[in-house]
């Protein structure tokens, strides 16, 4: 029995676990549009100060001082500048609140400022575009929609992986409730069966009953006469 108990709380917790690190890589692909596999100290520094506050609902959202210092705990054990995905991901995940409504609140406040760091980092591009000659311009013109293309079909094929797990899931879904339809059927024809059977067992009874009767009856009046 113990056993069985333990199991289930090691497979409950290993899928938590897999919903959590998923979730976090995609904050990842946020930070990294580019998919270079990598984030930088300055991505970071800048997600922190365009982190989206307006949206928090209780203590349990990071403020910008908390992921500052996360941030700073994790670039002090890389030892680099630079953080590829399976290392932030290892550590967000585990220094992200434990439980599922704070950590996916979290989780949505840094996309969102992810997405206004993209932004930011956007504008201060186009700035510094301006100031270059017209093949610099060109050049990282050409770079930039490159980049924006390529996003645009990770989040398509993105969409359309999600699209075909909940299909699976639905058709899984639909399989397991027409299998319990289909033994609840059958338990309850098996009732009624039952239940027809015995009604006409007991009418049967009845009627040998009244035959019994008539007999002692007959039998009676034979024996008077």
């Amino acid at each position: 029995m113990h056993d069985v108990s333990d199991r289930v709380r090691t497979e409950h917790r290993d899928e938590k676990k897999k919903k959590r690190t998923a979730k976090v890589e995609a904050l990842f692909i946020d930070i990294d549009p580019s998919e270079s596999g990598f984030v930088h100290s300055d991505d970071l520094d800048l997600l922190a100060k365009c982190m989206v506050l307006s949206g928090r609902e209780s203590f349990s959202v990071w403020s910008e001082e908390k992921l500052k210092s996360a941030i700073k705990g994790m670039i002090s054990d890389v030892g680099d500048d630079e953080v590829n995905q399976a290392t932030f991901v290892e550590h967000f995940e585990r220094v992200l609140p434990s439980d599922d409504e704070s950590f996916d609140a979290n989780i949505s406040m840094l996309r969102k400022s992810a997405s206004s760091a993209q932004a930011k980092k956007r504008e201060l591009m186009e700035a510094r575009i301006q100031g270059m000659d017209p093949i610099q311009r060109n050049t990282i013109s050409c770079s930039n929609r490159t980049n924006d293309a390529t996003q645009e079909v990770r989040l398509t094929a993105a969409a359309a992986e999600q699209a075909a797990r909940d299909l699976q899931k639905a058709v899984a879904e639909c399989k397991a409730a027409a299998v319990t339809e289909a033994r609840l059927y059958t338990i309850a024809a098996d009732k009624t069966q039952r239940r027809q059977i015995k009604e006409v067992e007991e009418e049967e009874a009845k009627q040998n009953l009244v035959v019994a009767e008539e007999e002692q009856k007959v039998n009676a009046y034979t024996h008077i006469g």
